[in-house]
């Protein structure tokens, strides 16, 4: 009796843990201007939070390399993401406007969402972990 109850307490949790699998998120940055200073990523879970950089679940900095970089968030569980990258060239840990809002530093969005009169929508730029998840990203200047 005791040997079924282990048993089955085993199976319990395998099957929980199996359910708490987490995945790697991998993101190749493109059209990066110059190496300097840093890119910086947010990983952000629900419109609400989208694309707020004080509400990201994760975030991540690289230091910038003209051409191409990756960004990789690793242990992410499976769910819906959307995610917020800037080339912070100045390396002033903040997204650079001039004096009417238009940026002054590169950015870019998942699924190359555009910004069009204002920040891209979370329905535009959100994409779907159930597994690693890997794709590439371009940098609008």
């Amino acid at each position: 009796m005791k040997t079924r109850i282990v048993l089955f307490i085993a199976a319990v949790l395998f099957s929980i843990s199996g359910m708490s699998q987490k995945y790697t998120v991998e993101f190749v940055i493109k059209n990066v201007k110059n190496d300097k200073g840093v890119i910086s990523a947010a990983l952000f879970s629900g419109e609400e939070n989208f694309p707020d950089k004080e509400k990201a679940l994760y975030n991540t900095t690289v230091s910038a390399t003209k051409g191409e970089l990756k960004i990789r968030f690793e242990n992410i569980p499976a769910g819906e993401y959307a995610l917020a990258v800037f080339h912070d060239e100045n390396n002033n840990k903040d997204f650079d406007t001039n004096f009417i809002g238009i940026p002054k530093e590169a950015y870019g969005f998942s699924n190359n969402s555009k910004a069009m009169f204002g920040l891209p929508k979370y329905k535009d730029a959100k994409f779907r972990v159930s597994g690693g998840y890997y794709s590439a990203l371009y940098l609008a200047y």
